[in-house]
């Protein structure tokens, strides 16, 4: 997850040459940072058809008894938006 990765690596992540020919696909850093403090904070992110049109999702891995991160998705249209809880 984002949330985990280092300042330095968040960065070479974003970086503006990475992004050369598609600069307005490149993510508000500021804005990133403000919600990654958030995730990490809280546990858990919420993706509302963030990446993909239709799909929404929510993962977490702060429970350290299992093996692996958890996240669970669903199509936005037939989820309640009770299941991807708003930002507090």
């Amino acid at each position: 997850m984002l949330a985990e990765l280092a300042e330095s690596g968040l960065a070479g992540v974003y970086a503006a040459d990475r992004y050369g020919d598609r600069p307005t696909e490149r993510a508000d850093l500021t804005a990133l940072r403000t919600e990654l403090a958030r995730v990490r904070r809280e546990g858990f992110a919420v993706n509302r058809e963030r990446s993909e049109r239709g799909l929404g999702r929510r993962g977490s891995d702060r429970d350290q008894s299992r093996r692996a991160p958890v996240c669970i998705s669903g199509y936005s249209c037939i989820c309640r938006r009770s299941a991807f809880p708003a930002r507090r």
